[in-house]
């Protein structure tokens, strides 16, 4: 839970001002609201500045540094304001789908939402993916251009993806077991240090747009509007910096070694 002050702090981190109830559409303004707020990065990993996945270290640096994070933070500290609003909240384990096989358990961290009884599932940390949260049960989504769906078998489901009407791609397989915020930190600290991990091997700090989404990816500018995308290299630290700040609002202290962030 956040205290009254979090809470408030928060809801200005996400620049939210419409109306709290404990209703889908309330979620889904949160949802989006943080999506377009706080921007999904992995920058502290290859500057090898540790994670830590405590309630006051992830607070101090979403709320305070006003940072952004991967999905152990970000869906974390989602689940802390939604729990301080009154909604009814639970960590869920997903494995990963790299396009040939899916992940260790714990590899990403979603959550589960249950409004009248009815369960949704939020993720505000997976990227470019839902940004409305997905009923269980609502067979096929549409949100703009692309559709998801979740498919059941045993205990376990599979939520895919499809953009502009080409073919479903799998993105993780998930249970609806409960899990604690400490059952997360041994594949945490694997993704940050380990040479096998996605987040060891590239730096990327990325959000949504009301058209898209604005991407840094080691030295280049990423920017998706629509259909419309376009590259950008960027040239030196300078250039690094400012993009950083004018599109995420991030400042990094100046004494960190920068450059690993264009060359990762």
């Amino acid at each position: 839970m956040l205290s009254t002050l979090q809470k408030n702090s928060y809801l200005d981190r996400i620049h939210f001002t419409g109306k709290l109830e404990l209703t889908v559409d309330c979620l889904r303004a949160l949802h989006l609201a943080q999506l377009k707020s706080i921007p999904f990065e992995n920058l502290d990993i290859p500057l090898n500045r540790r994670i830590r996945l405590t309630k006051e270290d992830i607070l101090e640096k979403l709320l305070e540094q006003k940072r952004g994070g991967f999905c152990y933070e970000l869906n974390y500290a989602f689940s802390l304001l939604l729990n301080s609003l009154g909604f009814q909240v639970k960590l869920l384990s997903a494995s990963v789908f790299d396009g040939t096989d899916f992940g260790k358990d714990f590899d990403h961290l979603l959550l589960l939402v249950k409004i009248d009884h009815k369960p949704y599932i939020a993720d505000v940390g997976f990227g470019d993916s839902f940004r409305e949260p997905l009923a269980l049960d609502s067979g096929i989504s549409s949100q703009s251009d692309t559709r998801y769906k979740i498919e059941k078998s045993g205990e376990n489901y599979t939520l895919l993806q499809q953009k502009n009407d080409e073919k479903w791609t799998t993105q993780y397989l998930f249970s609806l077991h409960a899990q604690d915020i400490a059952d997360f930190n041994k594949m945490c600290n694997f993704h940050q240090t380990s040479p096998e991990s996605s987040f060891t091997k590239k730096s990327v700090c990325t959000i949504a747009t009301d058209l898209g989404r604005i991407t840094i990816s080691n030295g280049r500018l990423i920017t998706t509007a629509s259909a419309n995308k376009s590259k950008m290299t960027i040239p030196d630290v300078g250039e690094y910096k400012r993009l950083l700040l004018k599109h995420f609002g991030i400042t990094l202290p100046e004494n960190l070694p920068l450059n690993r962030l264009l060359s990762q």
